[in-house]
């Protein structure tokens, strides 16, 4: 059964269904058998009593509600009618009217004479110290558990290997040794000759006349890496002669001057000690160039460009 809550002047305020709580005013209004009731209609006798003192006010106001505004400790009305804001507004109850001068101060009382000082009771004796009790006996000590034996855990991967060191100070110049004999070969103009060192590890230097230049005509063999092959015999000969060429450990050759290609030069920019200025070197990404003769293995000699699209 629903509950009809009238205002004072009799006119129906709202409807509370049966089992339902009203809270669209300042108050919580029970409906017929909600449970709990009895908290609630304390709650609202409270904020009554108080006026719902807060410093914010109550919400959807009746007209003629009372609000203790905490924030202005004021005493406010819900006033509705002429001259209101919207229609409706808090109004504080009453002004408070100027404060009337101040009289006269009285005559100051005499002062009343000082009382006397209590005396101080005596101390009491301190109580005697009680004896401490014996030690107990210290347990016996349990025995030792037997050693586990863990397996040998594998042996883990070798880390990688360290960046090489820098090349260490180039040593000093030893003293040039005595000259060799000199050969025995005699110019020659045309024909088939045969040139032979005198003295091992010497050099032996063809050197055309004019601006010709020496050729070796040979199948397309390749030096092997220590470049020791025989010149002119029917096994082992040159296909080109190399100017500035740059010789590696698996046999490929770099900076040729014929164009033969090459392999990247160290990975370091700074390059080896037979590089010079002028040198160029290729591989599938890079072309190579030294920009100067190398010095002392710090200086950066060589540039490279990425090769361009086709």
């Amino acid at each position: 059964m629903p509950y009809v809550v009238r205002k004072t002047n009799g006119r129906n305020l709202l409807t509370i269904i049966e089992g339902e709580l009203d809270t669209s005013t300042g108050l919580n209004l029970i409906g017929r058998s909600y449970a709990g009731y009895g908290e609630l209609l304390a709650d609202n006798f409270v904020h009554l009593l108080e006026n719902f003192a807060n410093d914010t006010p109550p919400p959807n106001p009746l007209e003629g509600q009372l609000w203790y505004d905490t924030t202005n400790t004021t005493l406010k009305f819900w006033f509705v009618g002429v001259g209101a804001a919207n229609g409706a507004e808090w109004r504080q109850v009453g002004t408070i009217g100027p404060r009337g001068a101040t009289g006269p101060a009285g005559n100051v009382g005499a002062t009343g004479p000082t009382g006397p000082t209590g005396n101080v009771g005596p101390t009491g004796a301190t109580g005697e110290t009680g004896t401490t009790g014996p030690t107990g006996r210290t347990g016996a000590t349990g025995e030792t558990g037997a050693t586990g034996i863990g397996a040998t855990g594998s042996t883990g991967p070798t880390g990688p290997a360290g960046a090489t060191g820098p090349r260490g100070a180039t040593g000093a110049t030893g003293d040039t040794g005595p000259s060799g004999t000199p050969g025995s070969g005699s110019a020659f103009e045309g024909g088939t000759q045969t040139i032979l060192g005198t003295a091992t590890n010497t050099n032996i230097i063809i050197d055309p006349n004019g601006s010709g230049a020496v050729e070796i005509n040979a199948p397309s063999l390749i030096p092997s890496v220590t470049n020791t092959q025989d010149i002119g015999t029917s096994v082992k000969r040159w296909n080109h002669t190399y100017t500035n060429a740059v010789y590696y450990g698996d046999g490929s050759v770099a900076n040729s001057a014929n164009g033969i290609l090459g392999v990247a030069p160290p990975t370091t920019k700074n390059g080896i000690r037979s590089h010079k200025q002028g040198m160029f070197a290729f591989d599938n990404n890079y072309i190579y160039y030294c920009t100067s003769d190398w010095t002392d293995g710090v200086a950066f000699i060589w540039k490279r460009i990425p090769w361009g699209a086709w």
